[in-house]
């Protein structure tokens, strides 16, 4: 028979539908790296931080602007109706001005000197274009951290409903041999409304489960800027009943084995938070150093070269006088205090340096303590997966036990079946360990703000 297969891709290589011309079930396939990339490609967040950098690049370029000379064109033309005369005789009448006055020419303005106040202004904003630049990597590293956090709960919840899964496929085959012993009179009718009732309460589980991966999936499609197409409802993994799209992640095995050659080291002054933080600091202290420099004297030099044609007498039948002028001169101006805000406005940046120190000090006391305390949880969830491999194998080991001594009648069948739950719970809550275990690691390197590869 002819198989026909249908592939179509949805924002390039990374994801896969696939439809089986058998099963008939779609597959939607990504890895945890390409998770990464297509978060970092379409974060509208991340782009917001990329946007503020770059005014903060602009408002420093427009600050450098007030150290360099500034060369303007400069025009001035008035029109005067009436001009007034001087009779001097009877036949002589002197125009007193000119209807047409101008000037015309480029001016050249530099700050000779204004105590560092635009020096200062400049710094200040290049500090804050650090500052934003470090917001960007802190911004990114966040942006991996919630892909990464939202691509493993998509995943435990894929394990977990596997899981179920394989429970309730247990649950059924034993109430159809229970069912067959209770027509052959060898399993009462408690044994069969329990393991009847057994069936329905892992289904009830499972379509819980399915619901609950079924948000997470969707929200891990919008961290990754993908609107859900139609058909992407009741997922899970593959070759299980009841999932009409099939999830091929990275499973926790090969997640935990690629994070086992990378060294994580603990936050330092290198710190994206930490430097951000710190150029703020850097940033507020110029800014007000700025300001206290507005309170000094300022010296302003002015050169000009204009071509003019000033109001003043013209004898009749004479050109109006036109002629090029050269002019130099400095002003010198300071702030009169009475009524002047730059006191208080200086004051008000002195008190947002220390609140921004006594914020960059906390974070650093944070981001310490919390990658201690993720260090200590991590060594901690090690030690209890060693625990619950041990654990799982013997709660298998239990529940075969158990439903044998069934068969033989030395047990009751709800002995069975909390059994089996014990089974189920154990294997749910290893699952979970691994992905405590991954999220710990995640955390680790976010606060860390690098990730070494160890040699």
């Amino acid at each position: 028979m002819f198989v026909a297969w249908k592939k179509l891709f949805v924002f390039g290589p990374t994801f896969l539908l696939v439809t089986n011309g058998f099963a008939n079930t779609p597959a939607f396939e990504l890895s945890l790296k390409s998770a990464e990339e297509r978060a970092v490609k379409t974060s509208h967040k991340l782009k917001s931080a990329g946007a503020d950098h770059d005014a903060a690049v602009n408002q420093a370029s427009s600050q450098f602007a007030f150290l360099l000379p500034k060369l303007t064109f400069q025009g001035n033309y008035q029109y005067y109706a009436q001009i007034p005369q001087v009779q001097f005789t009877p036949q002589m009448a002197v125009p007193f001005g000119l209807n047409n006055v101008f000037t015309v020419g480029p001016t050249l303005t530099y700050t000779l000197w204004d105590t560092g106040s635009s020096l200062n202004a400049y710094r200040g904003a290049s500090k804050l274009t650090e500052a934003r630049k470090e917001d960007l990597k802190s911004s990114h590293l966040q942006l991996l951290l919630s892909t990464r956090l939202s691509y493993l709960q998509v995943e435990l919840a894929v394990e977990e409903l596997s899981l179920i899964s394989d429970s309730l496929a247990l649950a059924s085959a034993q109430y159809k041999d229970v069912k067959n012993r209770f027509v052959e009179g060898a399993a009462a009718n408690l044994d069969l409304v329990v393991a009847k009732r057994s069936v329905l309460n892992y289904q009830m589980q499972f379509q819980q489960r399915q619901a609950e991966l079924s948000v997470y999936f969707k929200d891990l499609l919008a961290m990754i800027g993908d609107i859900s197409p139609e058909g992407m409802s009741h997922p899970g993994p593959a070759q299980m009943e009841g999932v009409k799209l099939i999830l091929k992640l990275d499973s926790f095995q090969d997640l935990l084995k690629a994070e086992r050659d990378l060294k994580i080291m603990e936050p330092d002054e290198n710190q994206p938070q930490i430097r951000g933080r710190f150029f703020e600091v850097e940033s507020l202290r110029y800014q007000a150093s700025s300001q206290e420099g507005k309170l000094w004297p300022a010296v302003q030099l002015t050169g000009a070269v204009t071509y003019n044609q000033p109001n003043m007498p013209t004898a009749v039948g004479a050109s109006p006088l036109q002629y090029w002028q050269e002019s130099l001169g400095a002003s010198v101006s300071m702030p009169l205090y009475l009524g002047d805000p730059t006191w208080r406005q200086t004051a008000a940046f002195r008190a947002q340096v220390v609140s921004a120190e006594e914020r960059l000090n906390q974070l650093r006391i944070d981001l310490k303590t919390n990658f201690e305390k993720s260090n200590e949880l991590l060594e901690s969830l090690f030690e209890r997966r060693k625990l619950a491999e041990s654990d799982l194998s013997q709660s298998e080991e239990i529940a075969k036990l158990y439903y044998d001594s069934y068969k033989t009648g030395k047990v009751n069948l709800i002995d069975v079946q909390n059994a089996n739950l014990q089974s189920l719970e154990a294997k749910v809550n290893a699952a979970r360990i691994d992905a405590q275990i991954l999220t710990q690691i995640m955390q680790l390197k976010a606060i860390s703000g690098k990730e070494i590869p160890s040699e």
